[in-house]
């Protein structure tokens, strides 16, 4: 019994089939017909590879508890960040040779500034860059994990940074898996725990037992859209503590990118962060940001041209016009990227009319910029309300102010629940919301009921929030709190009742909320 156990184990091991075949010698490669062995300390290899190390069952029970506690959507690829800002090739690339030299430092152990701040204001492409860059380290073997931040788009709760750097790094990493799985089966509540201890128990400890020589990069993008602002300042003293402390045994470098904002500032210059930071800022009019204008906008036009062939020229919009944006986006690529958004809008399908649109509102802004950096972004967000019909518009705004309040919540989890919610059916909610593609990534009704509403950059519901710059158009929150207040009364109602048919909502779906 005993021998025919060793036979099926050797089988398995070199993944030899079992033969049944009577009467004939059976084959088992190296062993062939040895008897009375042992075997000590085996490397065994099939086919010239190592035999492949599967993930156990506590191993993969882990995998699922950091991913339940986790924002999948923050990670480079998830598929709600299909439409991400990525730089283009030829854009942002003295900045984008600078990050990727000081990770490859950071990578060979030499750097001693193994976190990089970059900086800048809003709508500048920080996004962009982190992006871009994340799938550049990745590419190297040098991407620990990622975490996108978005308070819009509800990647905000600073609780589930943690366990989303961990979950990334423990499916690249085997070694770096079966410690954080020693931990965890040790002890099951570190994940309950402070976010302090979690860093400790599950990134900084585990680090100083690998045995890998190699660093790794972690990237937090938009730190200031972290709902917590305590929160964002602890992120980044977590950061600069652990590396000042361990030293080179940490084997992480970090890369934060977010707004200057006061309390984040003054956390990256505590004297204790200093010596093992480095500073970048994002500029918007140097000459790098002048000549990335000028690219992203004769590539975006090439493109637009190709859609609308039978619209506008070859030639169009000419050099005089395109200088004359570039002149105005003064190095802004963010607003550049949301122009050609804007005047590309295949919803509008008429480039021409868009454009013209944009130079009467660019001319508008000619000097005031130096008073709002974003006035010119101001103005395309305040065309495209305007544009929306009159008779749409109040639903339109309806939609745009609960969302832009309440967005992330199981409330706008997807589209589908959210018109349910406001009582609007479909044909209605769709046409409310069709003149805002180029702000906002609506799913389409066969997707409505697994895909939220999201918003392309955070400036907009900045600019809703705030009444001086987006006057008529700005949010009143005391009606938007009252339509909440009023439409969960009556979902109360329905439950109440028991009407099953008004409880499905106008749309057809039953109401979860």
């Amino acid at each position: 019994m005993a021998s025919n156990k060793w036979l099926r184990w050797l089988r398995k091991l070199f993944s030899i089939p079992i033969r049944r075949d009577v009467g004939r010698p059976q084959t088992l490669g190296p062993f062939s017909n040895a008897r009375d062995f042992i075997i000590e300390q085996a490397h065994f290899t099939v086919a010239g590879s190592p035999v492949k190390q599967t993930e156990t069952l506590e191993e993969k029970q882990v995998m699922e508890k950091l991913a339940a506690h986790g924002t999948p959507g923050a990670v480079l690829d998830a598929a709600e960040r299909e439409y991400a800002p990525r730089c283009n090739v030829n854009t942002r690339q003295t900045l984008r040779r600078e990050i990727l030299g000081w990770a490859r430092a950071v990578g060979a152990g030499t750097e001693g500034q193994r976190i990089l701040w970059l900086f800048g204001s809003a709508a500048v492409g920080k996004s962009a860059v982190a992006q871009t860059v994340a799938e550049e380290l990745k590419a190297q073997g040098l991407l620990g994990g990622v975490y996108f931040f978005s308070r819009p788009n509800n990647r905000s709760d600073p609780n589930t940074v943690i366990p989303t750097l961990v979950y990334q790094l423990a499916l690249f990493l085997p070694e770096y898996r079966r410690l954080v799985t020693q931990r965890l089966i040790q002890d099951p509540l570190i994940l309950q725990r402070s976010r302090s201890s979690q860093f400790e128990e599950l990134i900084a400890g585990p680090a100083l037992l690998l045995n890998s020589k190699q660093y790794l990069i972690f990237v937090l993008d938009g730190l200031d859209e972290c709902a917590d602002r305590d929160a964002q300042i602890k992120f980044v003293e977590m950061a600069s503590r652990h590396v000042q402390m361990h030293g080179c045994g940490l084997k992480f470098g970090w890369i934060i990118c977010s707004r200057p904002e006061p309390d984040i500032r003054v956390a990256f210059s505590r004297e204790d962060c200093k010596p093992v930071c480095l500073y970048k800022e994002l500029g918007v009019d140097d000459e790098e940001a002048r000549t990335d204008t000028w690219r992203i906008l004769e590539k975006g036009f090439a493109d637009i041209r190709a859609q609308f062939p039978d619209q506008v020229k070859q030639d169009w919009p000419g050099d005089l016009n395109l200088r004359i944006i570039a002149d105005r986006a003064s190095g802004h690529l963010g607003f550049v990227s949301f122009l050609l958004r804007f005047v590309g809008d295949k919803h509008y399908a008429n480039p021409s009319a868009r454009f013209n649109a944009c130079l009467v509102f660019l001319d508008q802004s000619a000097g005031q910029k130096n008073l709002n950096p974003l006035h010119a972004l101001d103005l395309l967000y305040s065309q495209i309300l305007s544009d929306v019909p009159a008779e749409t518009l109040p639903t339109t705004q309806r939609i745009l102010s609960i969302f832009s309040l309440y967005g992330g919540t199981r409330l706008t989890r997807t589209a589908l629940t959210f018109a349910s919610f406001l009582d609007i059916d479909q044909p209605t909610f769709y046409s409310s919301l069709r003149r805002l593609h180029s702000v906002l990534v609506i799913p389409s009704a066969a997707k409505a009921n697994d895909k939220p509403i999201q918003i392309y950059h955070a400036s907009f519901t900045d600019y809703l929030k705030s009444s001086s710059r987006s006057k008529a158009f700005a949010l009143d929150e005391g009606t938007i709190h009252l339509d909440l207040a009023c439409q969960s009364l009556k979902w109360l109602q329905y439950a109440r009742t028991g009407d099953v048919q008004q409880s499905k909502g106008p749309l057809g779906y039953k109401f979860m909320y």
